[in-house]
């Protein structure tokens, strides 16, 4: 299982203190994820989850974010 404290955040080195900082963040947070996803001890169900958590942060729009502050 991957944890946060193993998610380099190459955005910032500050860590991620809300939705709408991570949504900031996801461009250049995505790469990071693209390599977990490449990592080969990954399980299928794990590497379908984010794969499906990528696709999900990737639909995310300014719009989808309003009144979580």
């Amino acid at each position: 299982m991957t944890y946060q404290k193993d998610i380099p955040n190459v955005a910032n080195a500050q860590p991620t203190c809300d939705l709408v900082d991570f949504y900031n963040r996801w461009p250049s947070s995505r790469g990071s994820a693209l390599s977990i996803l490449d990592r080969s001890d990954l399980k299928a169900d794990e590497r379908d989850v984010l794969s499906w958590l990528m696709h999900l942060a990737d639909r995310i729009g300014p719009e989808d974010l309003r009144g979580s502050d």
